[in-house]
Protein backbone atom coordinates (compact mmCIF):
# COMPACT_ATOMS: atom_id res chain seq x y z
CA UNK A 1 0.00 0.00 0.00
CA UNK A 2 2.69 2.31 0.85
CA UNK A 3 4.51 1.95 -2.73
CA UNK A 4 0.73 2.55 -4.00
CA UNK A 5 0.48 5.76 -2.24
CA UNK A 6 3.54 6.88 -3.23
CA UNK A 7 3.22 6.18 -7.16
CA UNK A 8 -0.54 8.63 -6.50
CA UNK A 9 1.81 11.30 -4.67
CA UNK A 10 3.56 11.35 -8.06
CA UNK A 11 1.55 11.24 -10.42
CA UNK A 12 -0.55 13.98 -9.17
CA UNK A 13 2.33 16.11 -7.58
CA UNK A 14 0.52 16.28 -3.80
CA UNK A 15 4.52 16.16 -2.97
CA UNK A 16 5.17 13.80 -0.10
CA UNK A 17 2.49 12.23 2.76
CA UNK A 18 3.62 13.94 6.76
CA UNK A 19 1.08 10.84 7.73
CA UNK A 20 -0.33 7.22 7.64
CA UNK A 21 -3.63 7.57 5.32
CA UNK A 22 -6.82 7.56 6.94
CA UNK A 23 -9.65 4.86 5.88
CA UNK A 24 -12.81 7.01 5.88
CA UNK A 25 -16.27 5.32 6.39
CA UNK A 26 -19.80 5.81 4.56
CA UNK A 27 -19.19 4.72 0.63
CA UNK A 28 -21.60 2.22 -0.52
CA UNK A 29 -19.21 1.18 -3.61
CA UNK A 30 -16.07 2.72 -3.17
CA UNK A 31 -13.02 2.91 -0.74
CA UNK A 32 -11.88 6.23 0.18
CA UNK A 33 -9.13 7.81 1.97
CA UNK A 34 -7.66 10.67 3.63
CA UNK A 35 -4.12 11.86 2.57
CA UNK A 36 -2.53 14.18 4.26
CA UNK A 37 1.05 15.45 2.25
CA UNK A 38 3.58 18.29 1.65
CA UNK A 39 0.93 20.11 -0.51
CA UNK A 40 -2.20 19.56 1.13
CA UNK A 41 -5.26 17.40 2.25
CA UNK A 42 -6.47 15.25 -0.08
CA UNK A 43 -9.30 12.11 -0.26
CA UNK A 44 -8.15 9.65 -2.31
CA UNK A 45 -11.39 7.31 -3.56
CA UNK A 46 -10.82 3.64 -5.37
CA UNK A 47 -13.10 2.64 -7.72
CA UNK A 48 -14.46 -0.90 -6.81
CA UNK A 49 -13.25 -3.48 -9.14
CA UNK A 50 -16.23 -5.07 -9.55
CA UNK A 51 -18.13 -2.19 -11.29
CA UNK A 52 -14.58 -1.07 -13.56
CA UNK A 53 -14.71 -4.53 -15.29
CA UNK A 54 -18.10 -3.53 -16.99
CA UNK A 55 -17.12 -2.33 -20.43
CA UNK A 56 -19.23 1.14 -19.99
CA UNK A 57 -17.51 1.94 -16.85
CA UNK A 58 -14.64 4.00 -17.68
CA UNK A 59 -16.34 5.97 -20.06
CA UNK A 60 -19.11 6.60 -17.69
CA UNK A 61 -16.74 7.70 -15.05
CA UNK A 62 -15.21 10.00 -17.77
CA UNK A 63 -18.39 11.81 -18.75
CA UNK A 64 -19.76 12.13 -15.05
CA UNK A 65 -16.90 13.85 -14.11
CA UNK A 66 -16.66 16.08 -16.97
CA UNK A 67 -20.45 16.85 -15.62
CA UNK A 68 -19.24 18.09 -12.59
CA UNK A 69 -16.54 20.55 -13.75
CA UNK A 70 -18.76 22.10 -16.02
CA UNK A 71 -21.48 22.65 -13.12
CA UNK A 72 -18.20 23.59 -10.94
CA UNK A 73 -18.01 26.68 -13.19
CA UNK A 74 -21.35 28.04 -12.20
CA UNK A 75 -21.91 26.02 -8.54
CA UNK A 76 -20.29 24.90 -5.94
CA UNK A 77 -19.37 21.90 -7.06
CA UNK A 78 -16.72 19.38 -6.15
CA UNK A 79 -14.58 17.65 -9.46
CA UNK A 80 -11.94 15.28 -9.58
CA UNK A 81 -8.13 16.47 -9.84
CA UNK A 82 -6.88 15.64 -13.11
CA UNK A 83 -3.94 14.06 -14.71
CA UNK A 84 -3.00 14.76 -18.57
CA UNK A 85 -6.88 16.03 -18.43
CA UNK A 86 -8.66 12.47 -17.36
CA UNK A 87 -9.80 12.63 -13.70
CA UNK A 88 -9.71 8.61 -12.97
CA UNK A 89 -6.12 7.15 -13.28
CA UNK A 90 -4.97 3.67 -13.27
CA UNK A 91 -2.21 3.04 -10.76
CA UNK A 92 -0.64 -0.15 -9.40
CA UNK A 93 -3.37 -2.23 -11.10
CA UNK A 94 -6.41 -0.23 -9.37
CA UNK A 95 -8.43 2.83 -10.41
CA UNK A 96 -8.41 6.23 -8.36
CA UNK A 97 -10.15 9.48 -8.36
CA UNK A 98 -8.64 11.94 -6.23
CA UNK A 99 -10.43 15.39 -4.68
CA UNK A 100 -9.79 18.44 -2.19
CA UNK A 101 -10.24 17.71 0.93
CA UNK A 102 -13.40 20.00 1.93
CA UNK A 103 -13.44 21.10 5.78
CA UNK A 104 -17.19 20.55 6.09
CA UNK A 105 -19.75 18.12 7.22
CA UNK A 106 -23.08 16.27 5.76
CA UNK A 107 -26.23 16.30 7.91
CA UNK A 108 -28.34 13.31 9.35
CA UNK A 109 -32.18 13.52 8.52
CA UNK A 110 -32.81 14.97 12.22
CA UNK A 111 -30.52 17.94 11.20
CA UNK A 112 -32.14 19.22 8.22
CA UNK A 113 -33.89 21.99 8.12
CA UNK A 114 -36.66 23.96 5.28
CA UNK A 115 -33.69 26.44 5.01
CA UNK A 116 -31.58 23.19 3.92
CA UNK A 117 -34.05 21.79 1.14
CA UNK A 118 -34.49 25.08 -0.18
CA UNK A 119 -30.82 25.52 -0.70
CA UNK A 120 -30.44 22.13 -2.58
CA UNK A 121 -34.06 23.18 -4.58
CA UNK A 122 -32.40 26.56 -5.82
CA UNK A 123 -28.84 24.45 -6.43
CA UNK A 124 -30.94 21.67 -8.14
CA UNK A 125 -32.58 24.52 -10.43
CA UNK A 126 -29.20 26.22 -11.16
CA UNK A 127 -28.39 23.01 -12.49
CA UNK A 128 -31.07 21.85 -14.76
CA UNK A 129 -30.63 25.60 -16.32
CA UNK A 130 -26.82 24.95 -17.44
CA UNK A 131 -28.24 23.31 -20.70
CA UNK A 132 -25.52 20.73 -20.39
CA UNK A 133 -24.86 18.94 -24.07
CA UNK A 134 -27.34 15.50 -23.89
CA UNK A 135 -26.00 14.03 -26.83
CA UNK A 136 -22.93 11.59 -25.76
CA UNK A 137 -25.03 10.12 -22.59
CA UNK A 138 -27.01 7.08 -23.15
CA UNK A 139 -30.43 7.03 -22.20
CA UNK A 140 -31.68 4.87 -18.93
CA UNK A 141 -32.68 2.42 -20.29
CA UNK A 142 -36.77 1.94 -19.30
CA UNK A 143 -37.42 -1.52 -21.25
CA UNK A 144 -35.26 -3.75 -18.72
CA UNK A 145 -36.15 -7.24 -18.09
CA UNK A 146 -38.24 -7.62 -14.86
CA UNK A 147 -35.86 -8.38 -12.03
CA UNK A 148 -36.26 -12.06 -11.08
CA UNK A 149 -37.85 -11.76 -7.30
CA UNK A 150 -38.51 -15.47 -7.44
CA UNK A 151 -35.44 -16.65 -8.47
CA UNK A 152 -33.59 -14.31 -5.72
CA UNK A 153 -36.21 -15.69 -2.67
CA UNK A 154 -35.08 -19.05 -3.84
CA UNK A 155 -31.40 -18.17 -3.88
CA UNK A 156 -32.13 -16.20 -0.14
CA UNK A 157 -33.61 -19.82 0.76
CA UNK A 158 -30.76 -21.63 -0.04
CA UNK A 159 -28.30 -19.20 2.23
CA UNK A 160 -30.84 -18.13 4.71
CA UNK A 161 -30.01 -14.71 4.53
CA UNK A 162 -30.62 -11.66 6.87
CA UNK A 163 -32.70 -9.70 4.41
CA UNK A 164 -34.78 -13.62 3.89
CA UNK A 165 -37.71 -12.73 6.29
CA UNK A 166 -37.95 -9.33 5.26
CA UNK A 167 -37.96 -10.07 1.52
CA UNK A 168 -40.68 -12.48 1.75
CA UNK A 169 -43.38 -10.15 3.07
CA UNK A 170 -41.93 -7.47 0.89
CA UNK A 171 -42.02 -9.27 -2.46
CA UNK A 172 -45.51 -9.04 -3.54
CA UNK A 173 -45.39 -5.26 -3.12
CA UNK A 174 -41.70 -4.69 -4.81
CA UNK A 175 -43.32 -6.44 -8.32
CA UNK A 176 -46.55 -4.26 -7.99
CA UNK A 177 -44.51 -1.29 -8.27
CA UNK A 178 -42.08 -2.60 -10.33
CA UNK A 179 -44.58 -3.03 -13.07
CA UNK A 180 -46.21 0.31 -12.06
CA UNK A 181 -42.86 2.13 -12.11
CA UNK A 182 -42.15 0.28 -15.96
CA UNK A 183 -45.82 1.53 -17.22
CA UNK A 184 -45.02 4.90 -15.75
CA UNK A 185 -42.30 5.23 -17.51
CA UNK A 186 -43.93 4.55 -21.10
CA UNK A 187 -46.41 7.47 -20.11
CA UNK A 188 -44.10 10.23 -19.24
CA UNK A 189 -43.23 12.92 -22.05
CA UNK A 190 -39.72 13.10 -23.42
CA UNK A 191 -37.73 15.71 -21.46
CA UNK A 192 -34.02 13.96 -20.37
CA UNK A 193 -31.71 16.24 -18.98
CA UNK A 194 -28.11 16.24 -17.16
CA UNK A 195 -27.72 16.16 -13.64
CA UNK A 196 -26.23 15.09 -10.71
CA UNK A 197 -29.16 11.80 -9.94
CA UNK A 198 -28.04 11.26 -6.29
CA UNK A 199 -28.31 14.49 -4.91
CA UNK A 200 -29.22 13.42 -1.21
CA UNK A 201 -27.74 14.43 2.21
CA UNK A 202 -24.93 12.31 1.94
CA UNK A 203 -23.37 14.49 -0.68
CA UNK A 204 -23.39 17.71 0.21
CA UNK A 205 -21.29 18.73 2.53
CA UNK A 206 -22.12 22.33 4.58
CA UNK A 207 -19.09 24.61 5.41
CA UNK A 208 -18.45 27.89 7.29
CA UNK A 209 -19.03 29.77 3.75
CA UNK A 210 -21.83 27.46 2.11
CA UNK A 211 -22.87 24.00 0.51
CA UNK A 212 -20.42 21.85 -1.66
CA UNK A 213 -22.31 19.22 -4.29
CA UNK A 214 -20.19 15.84 -3.75
CA UNK A 215 -19.78 12.85 -5.18
CA UNK A 216 -20.66 13.23 -9.01
CA UNK A 217 -20.31 10.14 -10.19
CA UNK A 218 -23.52 9.19 -11.06
CA UNK A 219 -24.38 12.51 -12.73
CA UNK A 220 -25.98 11.41 -16.59
CA UNK A 221 -29.46 11.55 -18.18
CA UNK A 222 -32.63 11.69 -15.63
CA UNK A 223 -35.89 12.74 -16.54
CA UNK A 224 -36.38 16.56 -15.18
CA UNK A 225 -39.59 15.71 -13.44
CA UNK A 226 -38.41 12.67 -11.56
CA UNK A 227 -35.14 14.12 -10.89
CA UNK A 228 -36.98 16.77 -8.79
CA UNK A 229 -39.14 14.48 -7.27
CA UNK A 230 -36.92 12.67 -6.09
CA UNK A 231 -34.23 15.29 -5.29
CA UNK A 232 -37.55 16.67 -2.53
CA UNK A 233 -38.08 13.08 -1.16
CA UNK A 234 -34.21 13.07 -0.55
CA UNK A 235 -33.93 16.57 1.23
CA UNK A 236 -37.71 15.75 3.49
CA UNK A 237 -37.14 12.44 4.09
CA UNK A 238 -37.25 11.73 8.30
CA UNK A 239 -34.99 8.96 10.39
CA UNK A 240 -38.33 7.23 10.94
CA UNK A 241 -38.66 6.68 7.15
CA UNK A 242 -41.97 9.44 6.67
CA UNK A 243 -41.33 12.75 5.11
CA UNK A 244 -41.47 16.26 6.26
CA UNK A 245 -43.90 18.12 4.01
CA UNK A 246 -42.24 21.74 5.12
CA UNK A 247 -39.04 20.14 4.10
CA UNK A 248 -40.73 19.56 0.48
CA UNK A 249 -42.48 22.20 -0.34
CA UNK A 250 -39.30 24.45 0.65
CA UNK A 251 -36.69 22.09 -1.76
CA UNK A 252 -39.68 23.34 -4.08
CA UNK A 253 -40.03 26.82 -3.50
CA UNK A 254 -36.30 27.00 -3.65
CA UNK A 255 -36.28 25.14 -7.56
CA UNK A 256 -39.00 27.28 -8.82
CA UNK A 257 -36.55 30.49 -8.09
CA UNK A 258 -34.63 29.31 -10.94
CA UNK A 259 -36.88 27.23 -12.82
CA UNK A 260 -40.52 26.28 -13.75
CA UNK A 261 -42.09 22.89 -12.45
CA UNK A 262 -42.83 20.57 -15.13
CA UNK A 263 -46.32 20.20 -16.52
CA UNK A 264 -46.33 16.70 -16.52
CA UNK A 265 -48.40 14.02 -14.75
CA UNK A 266 -47.29 13.43 -11.39
CA UNK A 267 -48.42 10.34 -10.75
CA UNK A 268 -46.53 8.94 -13.59
CA UNK A 269 -43.39 10.76 -11.89
CA UNK A 270 -44.16 9.21 -8.71
CA UNK A 271 -44.51 5.78 -10.08
CA UNK A 272 -42.01 6.28 -12.01
CA UNK A 273 -39.05 7.37 -9.22
CA UNK A 274 -39.04 3.75 -7.74
CA UNK A 275 -36.59 2.41 -10.78
CA UNK A 276 -33.72 3.95 -9.27
CA UNK A 277 -34.00 1.93 -6.22
CA UNK A 278 -35.76 -0.98 -8.00
CA UNK A 279 -32.12 -1.69 -9.57
CA UNK A 280 -30.19 -0.68 -6.51
CA UNK A 281 -31.67 -3.48 -4.72
CA UNK A 282 -31.01 -5.60 -7.38
CA UNK A 283 -27.50 -5.15 -7.84
CA UNK A 284 -27.28 -5.61 -4.03
CA UNK A 285 -29.39 -8.95 -3.79
CA UNK A 286 -26.30 -9.89 -6.53
CA UNK A 287 -24.15 -8.72 -4.04
CA UNK A 288 -25.46 -10.10 -1.21
CA UNK A 289 -25.70 -13.88 -2.67
CA UNK A 290 -21.96 -13.55 -3.59
CA UNK A 291 -23.11 -13.51 -7.68
CA UNK A 292 -20.06 -13.00 -9.87
CA UNK A 293 -16.82 -13.97 -6.98
CA UNK A 294 -17.86 -10.90 -4.90
CA UNK A 295 -15.52 -10.98 -1.33
CA UNK A 296 -17.10 -11.17 1.69
CA UNK A 297 -16.95 -7.73 2.70
CA UNK A 298 -18.85 -7.09 -0.58
CA UNK A 299 -21.53 -9.14 0.72
CA UNK A 300 -21.75 -7.78 4.36
CA UNK A 301 -22.35 -4.41 2.34
CA UNK A 302 -24.70 -6.03 -0.22
CA UNK A 303 -26.81 -7.36 2.62
CA UNK A 304 -27.33 -3.94 4.51
CA UNK A 305 -27.94 -2.19 1.64
CA UNK A 306 -30.65 -4.97 0.94
CA UNK A 307 -32.57 -4.69 4.23
CA UNK A 308 -32.34 -0.47 4.05
CA UNK A 309 -33.78 -0.32 0.16
CA UNK A 310 -36.50 -2.85 1.09
CA UNK A 311 -37.59 -0.32 4.07
CA UNK A 312 -36.99 2.82 1.97
CA UNK A 313 -39.37 1.18 -1.11
CA UNK A 314 -42.02 0.55 1.69
CA UNK A 315 -42.16 3.44 2.60
CA UNK A 316 -43.25 4.88 -0.92
CA UNK A 317 -46.51 6.50 -0.24
CA UNK A 318 -48.02 7.43 -3.80
CA UNK A 319 -51.10 8.40 -2.45
CA UNK A 320 -49.52 10.72 0.56
CA UNK A 321 -46.90 12.24 -2.89
CA UNK A 322 -49.77 12.91 -4.96
CA UNK A 323 -51.89 14.48 -2.60
CA UNK A 324 -49.01 17.21 -1.71
CA UNK A 325 -47.81 17.58 -5.18
CA UNK A 326 -51.81 18.44 -6.45
CA UNK A 327 -51.61 21.84 -4.59
CA UNK A 328 -48.28 22.95 -6.13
Amino acid sequence: MEQTMNLICERFTLGQLISEPVKLTGGFLHETWRLQTTTGSYVLKRLNPDIMQRTEARNNFKMSEDVAMQASLHLAALPARRFNDQAAQTIDGSDYLLFDWIDGKTLSADQLRPTHARQIGIQLGRLHGLSMATTDFSKPDTSSMPIDWDGYLEEGKRQQLEWLQLFMEAQEYLQRIERLAQEAQKQLPVDWIVSHRDLDPKNVLWTPTGLVLIDWESAGLIHRAVDVFETACYWSKQENDTFDRNRFNAFLDGYVTNQRLPDVDWLHVIDSSVQGKLAWLNYNLDRSLGKHGIPEAERTLGTEQVLLTIKELQAHDRNLWMKWMSVR
